[in-house]
């Protein structure tokens, strides 16, 4: 797992259109261009080479894994989402953010911007994570 995310922090940082592109695939898991572009062309008006572009990108800085098959490349992620979403919000917390939460929060918590449900979930990990430091603190 270290080596995992030592190797994602050493990655290029993406553009919005990579991450955007980034998530699709982890949604379809693995897909060729078509495939993808079926999928893209709900929301965004991109052409084939736009799409091929962007993945050829996020190939090169080591996101995407490319396979032949047939006369077409699959991709698929070459992380698990739970380790790239780490080296990305790893970035924000001690870049952007200096290692500050409170900004982080109140944006996950804007009213109307999330569901009861999700902030169920966030509310359940606080208070996880903060019951887990206050046994290591004793």
């Amino acid at each position: 797992m270290e080596r995992v995310i030592k190797a994602l922090k050493k990655k290029e940082d993406l553009t919005p259109n990579e991450t955007w592109l980034l998530s699709v695939l982890y949604e379809l898991g693995d897909a060729d261009i078509f495939e993808i572009l079926d999928h893209v062309v709900e929301e965004k008006d991109w052409k084939y080479t736009s799409v091929e572009s962007f993945l050829n990108k996020l190939h090169d800085k080591g996101y995407l894994i490319r396979r032949k098959c047939g006369r077409r490349y699959r991709y698929s992620p070459a992380y698990s989402l739970t380790d790239t979403l780490r080296q990305v919000l790893d970035k924000l917390f001690r870049g952007f953010l200096k290692n500050k939460p409170v900004p982080f929060v109140d944006y996950l918590f804007r009213p109307g911007e999330i569901s009861e449900r999700d902030r169920k979930i966030l509310i359940d990990l606080i208070t996880a994570f903060q019951e887990d430091h206050e046994k290591d603190a004793k």
